[in-house]
């Protein structure tokens, strides 16, 4: 078998066989070195990385993984199947990690919720609204029997995957003729798309008898779990440290190969088998938790790269009013994705990357202030407050004193979101005071008032955020097992959470930002804050009296 060795600056060496080769020479593969890996440039300029890369970089590390992973079951649980299905199951794997993002929208994930924007004309499967929800399952309906479509329908309808991984799998079926061609049986296809949606088996609809088969389909499941899941997975594992590697950011270092040589699964009361860690990755484990949480503070949920990520979404939504009406629906498209492309408003759009929608921004961005914000840095407005601590420093009084300050803009922020109003100005103002609801209304009078007893220019921007991604990670799915100790029982296993209590943050709040056309002065901040405080405080009292009123009535 031939191979194709490929210099990458994360891993080192990853070798590519003859069956997947194809496909990364393929247009539609190629098609990644064109869509940015994330949002991070506008703050970390060294960060240039693309989904080519991170989706080589996944396949890397799903070969690393798969490889202990068999080895390790079968001295911990004695789990072994033939080598036949073991070698199917595997290759699947590899096939699905290496195109797991080949559906990514340009931008990555600023742009993704545009492929929820079509609609669906015809309703073979009584399932979702949504067009691409019905791609897949159409895809699915091609490479499996009637009771397994029944089975995934059920079992999709369950789960909660993004529009780029419900892309990715339709097209990791509709494209495996030409991305496998005489390989397309040594791949599960249905089971390919399960992995890159995080769509597990339901154990409860399978009754199986058999042990190899329990096994086998266990098998299936830990490794869905580990491409696409709550908890450690090898897409993780890429894009955290390629992106602390890429940008220069100075994150929690994680001992990859600790953690690929522990990886391994245990059997719970009902026989079913898990995806786990060995104990001597405990401390890789906890970098883990940390790393992501700390990605999503000082990168993900920066000011500045949330800021840039919301204008540069708002922009190309206005292209439906500059280009056409079905632009969004047109080019963010499954078709548009793929070689052979879509013809909108007299242009050929296909293999849909960056460089295109770039293209249609410099053309309708002329006199257009919003626009001239995505290359003209100096035009931009400024955060008042440039982290969660900062905001969490000036409004927590030991009261939930943020969270209040939150919820008091949540209406005015949900209101400006969706009548796709991006700058609360005087225009809109005067809109919201005719037909809003009255908590948006007394939100942006706050503000209007606010402005005028200090002579600021009435421009804000107001973006609402989290302050941890730690509750993405299921501490309860995350095993470690305990091979040498005494037993806790016949399992031998414990859940991360048993060890570490609950690590997604029992202080995280929802919190958010405001942008100012002009930088407020210390002064100005501490006026801001004081004069949100007495408000919150007034409301209070106000709810206080109501309800005693309420009572008294009764």
């Amino acid at each position: 078998m031939s191979h194709k060795i490929i210099r990458d600056s994360v891993h080192g060496y990853i070798t590519l066989d003859d069956m997947f080769t194809g496909i990364v020479n393929s247009a539609e593969f190629q098609r990644l070195k064109s869509v940015e890996q994330g949002s991070f440039r506008v703050l970390y300029p060294a960060a240039r990385h693309d989904r080519f890369i991170h989706s080589l970089g996944t396949y890397y590390l799903a070969r690393k993984f798969s490889e202990h992973f068999v080895i390790n079951i079968k001295e911990d649980l004695g789990i072994s199947i033939s080598q036949i299905e073991l070698d199917k199951i595997q290759n699947t794997f590899y096939y699905a990690s290496l195109l797991h993002d080949i559906g990514h929208a340009p931008f990555s994930h600023t742009t993704e919720k545009f492929f929820k924007r079509k609609e669906l004309l015809d309703r073979e499967y009584e399932f979702n609204k949504v067009a691409i929800y019905e791609d897949l399952i159409k895809a699915v309906k091609r490479v499996v029997g009637k009771d397994s479509l029944e089975n995934f329908i059920k079992e999709f309808s369950g789960c909660s995957p993004s529009p780029h991984e419900i892309m990715s799998a339709t097209i990791l079926i509709n494209k495996a003729d030409e991305f496998l061609g005489a390989n397309k049986d040594r791949v599960y296809l249905e089971l390919a798309a399960r992995m890159v949606i995080g769509c597990t088996y339901d154990y409860n609809s399978y009754l199986l008898e058999n042990g190899d088969d329990k096994n086998i389909l266990g098998i299936k499941n830990c490794f869905i779990r580990l491409l696409n899941s709550s908890t450690v997975d090898v897409d993780k594992m890429d894009y955290i440290t390629r992106d602390t590697r890429m940008s220069g950011f100075d994150n929690v270092p994680i001992d990859i190969e600790r953690l690929v040589k522990s990886v391994t699964a245990i059997k719970e009361k009902d026989g079913w088998i898990y995806p786990a860690f060995r104990k001597n990755a405990l401390s890789v484990i906890d970098n883990v938790f940390r790393a992501k949480i700390e990605q999503s503070l000082w990168m993900v949920s920066h000011p500045v790269v949330l800021y840039d990520s919301e204008l540069l979404s708002f922009c190309i939504n206005s292209l439906n009013k500059c280009i056409g009406e079905e632009y969004i629906e047109k080019v963010f498209s499954l078709e548009a994705l793929g070689s052979k492309g879509i013809e909108y408003e007299n242009k050929t759009y296909r293999l849909l990357s960056d460089i295109d929608i770039n293209s249609d921004l410099k053309k309708c961005c002329l006199g257009n202030e919003l626009m001239s914000e995505l290359y003209e840095r100096g035009l931009r407005r400024h955060p008042i407050w440039k982290s969660y601590y900062e905001y969490k420093y000036l409004f927590n009084d030991g009261k939930s004193g943020e969270e209040n300050i939150f919820l008091y803009f949540k209406g005015l922020i949900d209101y400006m979101k969706t009548n796709d109003s991006f700058v609360l100005d005087k225009k809109l103002y005067t809109n919201l005071k005719k037909k809003a609801p009255p908590a948006v209304k007394e939100a942006a009078k706050f503000l209007w008032k606010f402005c005028n007893e200090n002579e600021i220019e009435f421009n804000f921007v107001i973006l609402s955020s989290s302050n941890s991604f730690a509750p993405s990670f299921d501490p309860e799915r995350v095993f470690i097992r305990f091979g040498s100790l005494p037993c806790r029982d016949k399992n031998n296993y414990v859940t991360y959470k048993f060890l570490k209590g609950d690590i997604r943050d029992s202080d995280s709040k929802r919190f958010f930002y405001i942008y100012s056309k002009e930088k407020f002065s210390v002064e100005q901040i501490e006026k801001l804050k004081d004069g949100l405080i007495k408000k919150i405080k007034e409301n209070k009292k106000k709810e206080v009296k109501n309800k005693e009123k309420i009572k008294e009535r009764v």
